[in-house]
């Protein structure tokens, strides 16, 4: 990664790069091969139904768009990355390595949320004429915000809560049952 913390942040970025082509290839030749064999194999159908139900468009968009998210949110705060890892070119080339596969994460968990319906906003549909859209920008924040990710799973995390968890442990106050 180079002796500086320049080299390391443009060899980190040159890596994402090669890695982001690379997993969008993977991902779309994956898919492809699998319908191919699906339609070789007899009792594959389940399988082969699956696949054309399968989101390839919005999960390669949503990895490209998380991706470049991440990259913006790291040239916007490029000094702090150097400032912090300047006698470590190599922990700043992991940080920012890192960033974008944790990012395509959190992307690919918000669009799980929303495709579950467990957290869903007014006039927004995934399946809908701005479904391309929506996907992006899902991809993008997630990348770019840290605390895009952190809202979106404590919402899933408020709506996948247990009835009879107690109050207390849920931070909330229990409500006071004297009668005054």
């Amino acid at each position: 990664c180079g002796g500086s913390p320049l080299h390391a942040a443009l060899t980190a970025f040159v890596s994402i790069f090669v890695f982001l082509f690379v997993i969008i290839a993977a991902l779309v030749a994956g898919h492809f091969l699998l319908r191919y064999l699906g339609g070789q194999i007899q009792g594959a159908q389940p399988v082969l139904d699956f696949l054309e139900r399968f989101p390839l468009p919005h999960l390669v968009l949503l990895i490209f768009s998380s991706f470049l998210g991440s990259i913006v949110s790291i040239l916007t705060r490029i000094r702090d990355f150097i400032d912090v890892s300047s006698n470590f070119p190599l922990l700043l080339y992991m940080s920012v390595l890192t960033k974008p596969f944790v990012s395509a994460a959190f992307a690919l968990f918000a669009y799980a949320v929303m495709k579950a319906g467990l957290v869903a906003f007014v006039d927004v549909n995934l399946d809908g004429p701005t479904g391309l859209y929506v996907v992006w920008i899902i991809g993008f924040l997630s990348g770019f915000s840290e605390r895009f990710s952190q809202d979106f799973i404590t919402a899933a995390e408020g709506r996948l809560e247990r009835p009879d968890t107690p109050a207390i442990k849920r931070g909330v106050q229990a409500p006071d049952h004297q009668a005054s």
